[in-house]
């Protein structure tokens, strides 16, 4: 299959010696999603302009389209002939650039199951009246619920958030989908959106791995979340196997921002997966922020700069590492410049998949990335709107009440900032 994709570049190649083309970004052998292409035009290029350049395709057998986007200028072809790809890249005063499509994946580490827009004018913005509540008696995996609302680690065995809870507010959860019949979400859950094929077994926002619900869970369950009153609206991207390509995921970020413009209530976006990096990817994720979506993404577990990876690298996102009950980076976590905030990661009970009360206890970024979900969700739920909650005021408050300099071993680069919701104006 490689060799197929090897042979469509030496082609380009070859022509780019008579022709000026656009660039063809190639995707990691073990990742390509072999015919499938992203391709991105340029960002003046008009919708009428667009509707011209897909018709010259159009008749082609080897040519069709996917989908097509609002997030980004550009759209999903599946191109079977490399001389229709060849003429495609030869059209560069409309195509930026083609990316080959390629496979992302849940960013977790399994263990076993347990029982059963920016803003240039950055203002604070104004407090309601809200209350504290506490949980007490918590599990053991509920550890990070324990540990992000206390500046200094004390007992991890109750959690005090403010009483508001995130209510009013929406949380998208782009992952592997969601078992909306878990007790963790009774009354909370919003129609999403499907853009898996061939998950039979497991259709629209049926989750059929897990992971999607468990995120879900962490951000805004009843028990085990964060946020315990925000809506949840799965967005699934990602199959029961945990892996999807890059085209679904930017369809997915696509929907949320439509979505976002249709509901117009204070919305935060989880994107507990990654790959390899990608331009496309990265910028639909800027695009849907800049529309008012802050989106929280997980670092990644490869124990490597996160810059290297996407979405983690995309620059106005919340990009997450993970910690264990110490205080310490975890093993597995990435790190670096790209990282912009700790949180609890390892060893975390949620929801699961199978029954309305199924749980496990499992590690991961994509751990960590839903409790910093859950609290943009509450910090956006305890200040009445109209407020000019961009993200960046959101990103901004994150970083300056996280706590300083307790993480250990942070990682080369890594701002050593670590989750905190204080319940303190």
């Amino acid at each position: 299959m490689r060799m197929a994709s090897l042979l469509v570049f030496a082609l380009v190649a070859l022509v780019s010696c008579v022709a000026a083309l656009a660039p063809l970004h190639i995707a990691p052998v073990d990742k390509v999603i072999m015919g499938s292409y992203i391709v991105v035009l340029h960002a003046n290029v008009s919708d009428e302009a667009k509707e011209v350049h897909m018709n010259k395709f159009k008749a082609s057998k080897s040519f069709s389209v996917q989908a097509t986007w609002t997030i980004i200028n550009g759209y999903h072809a599946v191109i079977a002939d490399p001389a229709v790809l060849r003429v495609l890249l030869e059209d560069d005063a409309v195509v930026d650039y083609v990316e080959e499509d390629a496979l992302a994946s849940i960013s977790y580490i399994k263990e076993e199951p347990a029982a059963g827009g920016q803003s240039a004018n950055i203002k604070a913005a104004e407090p309601f009246v809200d209350s504290v509540a506490t949980q007490n008696n918590l599990p053991g995996g509920l550890w990070g619920l324990g540990r992000i609302w206390q500046s200094s680690r004390g007992a991890l065995t109750s959690y005090r958030y403010w009483a508001s809870a995130g209510a009013g507010t929406d949380v998208y959860i782009l992952d592997t989908g969601l078992n909306a019949a878990h007790v963790e979400f009774t009354g909370r859950v919003v129609t999403g959106a499907n853009f898996v094929t061939g998950d039979t077994n497991w259709p629209g926002t049926a989750d059929g791995n897990g992971h999607g619900t468990h995120v879900a869970s962490t951000s805004a369950g009843t028990t085990y979340g964060v946020a315990k009153k925000a809506s949840v609206i799965p967005v699934k991207v990602l199959s029961s196997s945990g892996s999807g390509a890059w085209s679904g995921i930017i369809s997915g970020v696509d929907w949320v921002a439509t979505s976002y413009r249709n509901r117009r209530r204070p919305s935060v976006a989880n994107m507990s997966l990654g790959g390899g990096a990608t331009a496309s990817l990265d910028t639909a994720v800027t695009n849907a922020i800049a529309a008012g979506v802050s989106f929280v993404v997980a670092a990644g577990n490869d124990n490597a700069n996160a810059c290297n990876y996407s979405p983690a690298r995309t620059q106005n996102a919340i990009t997450v590492g993970s910690t264990t009950n110490a205080d310490a980076r975890s093993s597995f976590s990435n790190f670096g410049n790209c990282v912009d905030i700790f949180a609890p990661g390892s060893n975390i009970l949620g929801a699961w998949y199978g029954s309305a009360t199924a749980t496990s206890t499992i590690s991961g970024t994509s751990m960590a990335s839903p409790h910093v979900c859950g609290a943009v969700s509450l910090y956006m739920g305890h200040f009445e709107p109209p407020n000019g909650q961009t993200p960046a005021i959101v990103k901004s408050t994150l970083s300056s009440r996280a706590t300083s300099n307790v993480v250990t071993n942070p990682g080369t680069g890594s701002p050593n900032r670590l989750l905190f919701t204080s319940t303190t104006q």
